[in-house]
């Protein structure tokens, strides 16, 4: 009967051990799958941030180089703008210089057209031959005007001149009496002052005779009504 109790307490407690043991191990086990889960989570929370920092990092890297070519391309533009800037300048200032050579051009060529177009004669006054027939004035490239004779040919270059001209009449009634204070009947009864053109006495009033291009104007005195000057003719009235 002793053995028989004895037996069944050591059975009992040989269970309560097995059960406590059992449990102890149940809750070693969740501990672990619970340890097993929060390190696995971490480790992907750990991957899934260094994956978004990753991808963080590369976004920047490519929003950098995007920024660079940005930058670049602005370069680029600002560059191309400068340079066309220059070229337009040049090419202004070419084109100025370039106008400024016609303009002169241009003037130089109307200068020329001018005094092509502008008709000229020549003019001489001599003295007396038995004095040398020294000239007492001499003017060329006269510049001929509109309504010249040979009397306001004579009167104008010799006023420029600074030669003292005396005469009477106007018009076609001009007729010269001194040229340089050399007067007619000076050197005698016959003596005075034709003219001459191209070689030619024409014989009449000097305010008469309308001078052309080219003309050879030539003033002479003569001391015998104009046998020592060749002319036909010694009135000028």
């Amino acid at each position: 009967m002793s053995l028989a109790v004895i037996f069944g307490l050591g059975f009992a407690g040989y269970r309560a051990m097995n059960h406590t043991v059992s449990q102890a191990s149940n809750i070693y086990s969740t501990k672990k799958q619970s340890g097993s889960a929060s390190s696995a989570s971490a480790s992907m929370s750990s991957e899934a941030s260094g994956a978004t920092a990753s991808e963080q990092a590369v976004e920047q890297s490519n929003n950098s180089k995007a920024g660079t070519r940005h930058s670049d391309e602005q370069v680029k533009a600002l560059t191309g703008n400068v340079k066309q800037s220059k070229t337009a300048q040049a090419d202004t200032a070419r084109s100025g210089t370039s106008n400024k050579i016609k303009a002169v051009r241009s003037k130089s060529n109307r200068s020329t057209d001018t005094a092509k177009q502008t008709a000229t004669c020549s003019l001489v006054v001599r003295g007396p031959i038995k004095s040398g027939n020294h000239v007492l004035l001499s003017k060329s490239a006269i510049t001929i005007h509109s309504g010249d004779t040979v009397g306001k040919v004579l009167i104008r270059v010799a006023k420029a001149s600074h030669v003292a001209v005396s005469y009477q009449g106007n018009g076609t009634t001009l007729y010269v009496r001194g040229i340089a204070g050399l007067f007619e009947f000076d050197k005698g009864s016959g003596s005075g002052w034709l003219y001459a053109v191209n070689g030619k006495f024409p014989g009449y009033s000097s305010g008469k005779y309308r001078v052309k291009k080219g003309d050879k104007i030539q003033w002479l005195y003569t001391a015998n009504l104009g046998k020592d000057r060749d002319a036909p003719r010694v009135s000028q009235r």
